[in-house]
């Protein structure tokens, strides 16, 4: 039979883990919508650039995909998001791919339910050097909170 003792010392031990597990499961926080919105950014471009269609294009809304249809369509005329970027893999270097991988989000604008990012706030590395992303439209990448997820509303 255990002694009063050692049913004590168990159940501080039993207390202590609960404490230590619950004070845990609060450590790091939960991310802030900015650093969900570098998160979602990052993970496009890595997805997009690993030819993971599926997975780059769930972090789209229904129409950045549809966007992201119709540019491929100058090339080949996509039938889903997914085959649209299996199509830009294609036509990109491995350099290119390895670079979109590399993405790093530098400042993040969120007003309400929208966020922005500046073409000139995304990084990429090439060759050991860092260069800045350049799209062909002066317009900033948009995101939009959907469901409690970011998703890029428009490619910019």
């Amino acid at each position: 039979m255990k002694s009063a003792l050692t049913r004590t010392r168990v159940a501080r031990g039993t207390a202590g883990l609960v404490v230590i597990a619950v004070l845990a499961s609060g450590c790091g926080g939960s991310k802030s919508d900015a650093d969900k919105v570098k998160t979602t950014v990052s993970n496009f471009f890595a997805d997009a650039g690993n030819n993971k269609g599926p997975a780059a294009c769930a972090l789209l809304t229904d129409a950045a995909q549809q966007e992201l249809i119709s540019a491929a369509s100058v090339l080949k005329a996509p039938s889903s998001c997914a085959e649209a970027i299996a199509t830009f893999n294609k036509i990109l270097s491995s350099d290119d791919k390895k670079s979109l991988t590399s993405t790093n989000v530098k400042k993040v604008t969120i007003t309400g339910g929208t966020a922005t990012v500046a073409d000139t706030d995304i990084q990429l590395k090439a060759g050991g050097e860092v260069g800045l992303f350049r799209n062909r439209s002066p317009k900033p990448l948009t995101l939009e909170k959907v469901g409690g997820e970011w998703k890029i509303s428009s490619l910019g």
